[in-house]
């Protein structure tokens, strides 16, 4: 089923599902005699309060708008019903939260974890240690880590060249604590990091390019035995939201992230309340 047959598909369940319970509510037989009587029931006021309930497998308020809209849009193309009294309707507002971060106090606890207590053996925790670093120090995606060959890092100018999304290629500058973890993880396999190495940088045991899932859980278990929990992406908020809170300006961060629209960086701008204030009573000449 493709997307828009699967949108059409939950539009018209809410949708019956809305007739379902307006019906209850008035308590009218849901039979074919009574259609006239049906729609003057469901009529715009319901749609527009959206008051009833629907099942939460479904989702939010957020799903059941777009339900709605895909829904009477088709009975409305197809002649089913005279108005489309959802065009009328307002995309809801949603609160964006800011994603989940590592703190500052507890990145070295992160980090260590790997060496202190290794998944599975010391050279695969070597592995996880550079990869944590390598994330933290250059907010990459999963993805982009996984494609570095180790011809990639240019180990004098502490940059390394990345594949992004769409296939555009820019350069990432990272630390010199992250160059010697991946250093020192590439010694345990007899490697170094050279220009002359096309090998993957990041292997399994069989020394194949490390599976995307194999990592995400690996990352999973590290945030949960550090910080109680988190997903491989945490790693890219915490690098964003620890530059912004250090002065880095939004534009650069942007770059870093090889993100292609500003909004998509925008909300690691989001300061805390703390934060707002600190910078208040600073800055401002009554502000203490």
């Amino acid at each position: 089923m493709n997307n828009n047959l699967f949108k059409l598909a939950i539009g018209l369940y809410l949708l019956c599902l809305l007739v379902i319970s307006s019906c209850e509510e008035a308590a009218i037989p849901i039979e074919q005699d009574n259609t006239p009587v049906i729609v003057d029931t469901v009529s715009f006021p319901v749609i527009k309060t959206t008051s009833y309930q629907i099942p939460p497998v479904l989702g939010n308020a957020e799903h059941l708008y777009f339900g709605e809209k895909d829904g009477f849009k088709y009975l409305y193309n197809f002649e089913k019903i005279k108005d489309n009294p959802a065009m009328h309707l307002r995309t809801p507002k949603t609160d964006k939260n800011l994603p989940v971060i590592v703190r500052e106090n507890d990145i070295v606890s992160l980090m260590e974890e790997p060496i202190k207590n290794p998944i599975t053996n010391e050279i695969e925790g070597e592995r996880d240690h550079a990869i944590l670093e390598m994330l933290y120090a250059t907010g990459l995606r999963l993805s982009e880590l996984l494609s570095i060959n180790i011809c990639d890092i240019d180990r004098k100018s502490e940059l390394v060249k990345v594949m992004g999304k769409g296939g555009k290629e820019r350069i990432v500058p990272i630390g010199k604590v992250a160059l010697n973890s991946i250093e020192s993880y590439l010694k345990k396999l007899g490697k170094s990091i050279r220009s002359s190495y096309e090998d993957p940088l990041f292997v399994n045991k069989k020394g194949k390019r490390l599976p995307k899932r194999t990592l995400q859980e690996r990352i999973r278990k590290y945030l949960e035995a550090t910080m109680g929990g988190g997903t491989a992406h945490t790693l890219r908020h915490t690098f964003a939201t620890h530059l912004v809170n250090s002065g880095a300006d939004i534009l650069t961060v942007k770059e870093l992230l090889g993100h292609s629209s500003l909004s998509s960086t925008q909300h690691y701008t989001r300061l805390n309340l703390e934060k707002i204030k600190k910078v208040y009573q600073e800055k401002h000449p009554h502000g203490k």
